[in-house]
């Protein structure tokens, strides 16, 4: 094994052994936003439409409006990311199409 890898490994290891307030002593910032403090996407709905017994993706999922670099949070995803890798493809596609009609119209030429 690199020693590259070691130590992440050791930092992770590290870091998940630490009490959270440890964690915290470690940031770089002092100011930063609990996970609680972050409403779901069902909490910031004004409706009051309830659907007992699923389990819903509005349960799971915050929207935050602001600045993510101050989230207390494991993981931000980022969906313009997405959004552009489909946007590639659907180019690709296109282009693709493109030059297939560019050559049958050559084609029709001869």
């Amino acid at each position: 094994m690199s020693r590259k890898k070691k130590d992440w490994k050791t930092e992770k290891d590290r870091v998940l052994n630490m009490s959270l307030e440890e964690r915290r002593k470690e940031y770089r910032r002092s100011e930063y936003v609990p996970l609680d403090q972050i409403n779901t996407w069902k909490q910031s709905q004004s409706t009051e439409e309830e659907e007992e017994g699923k389990d819903l993706l509005r349960d799971k999922v915050s929207l935050y409006k602001g600045d993510i670099t101050i989230l207390e949070v494991d993981a931000i995803v980022n969906a313009g990311t997405v959004l552009c890798y489909y946007y590639i493809c659907l180019i690709q596609e296109f282009v693709k199409l493109w030059l297939l009609a560019r050559h049958f119209a050559v084609f029709a030429l001869l």
